[in-house]
């Protein structure tokens, strides 16, 4: 049978491993227990190497393409996060649902482009999680902004 499934993205660059993997692992673990996968960047970071950008570039490009919708978690960002704009843009421009978790107005990703692409925009990784679940349960995966 198949299992809808979420793109886990947000900031990695300065952001230490166990930070990174925290809010994955507590989004995966409540998307499963409503039968949603997550596809998450961080699995194999720790194997990474020179000469691997392509390999994870193109790994998660393919992970969004397949996806039903993209969590873009910006709470722990302390500099723009370039691999997660690129995530949103191409959700946004392959017509995927977009919940991106910002709450603060000086948040360095609160950018009109960011705000426009988001099908959604929530305060927390609580809403963030009921959000992603109606969304990809009632199938709103068309994208429509």
């Amino acid at each position: 049978m198949y299992r809808k499934s979420v793109y886990l993205s947000g900031p990695m660059t300065g952001v230490a491993l166990p930070n990174m993997s925290a809010w994955r692992d507590k989004v995966t673990e409540a998307l499963q227990k409503v039968g949603i996968d997550t596809l998450n960047p961080v699995r194999d970071f720790d194997i990474l190497h020179v000469g691997a950008d392509k390999v994870f570039f193109t790994r998660d490009f393919e992970d969004v393409k397949r996806c039903n919708c993209v969590l873009a978690n910006l709470l722990p960002a302390d500099r723009v996060s370039i691999g997660t704009m690129f995530e949103i843009a191409w959700a946004f421009c392959l017509g995927k649902p977009i919940i991106v978790v910002m709450n603060k107005p000086d948040l360095i990703h609160n950018h009109p482009f960011v705000r426009t692409a988001a099908t959604a925009i929530v305060r927390n990784l609580h809403q963030a999680i009921e959000t992603t679940t109606i969304m990809v349960s009632d199938s709103v995966t068309t994208g429509a902004h």
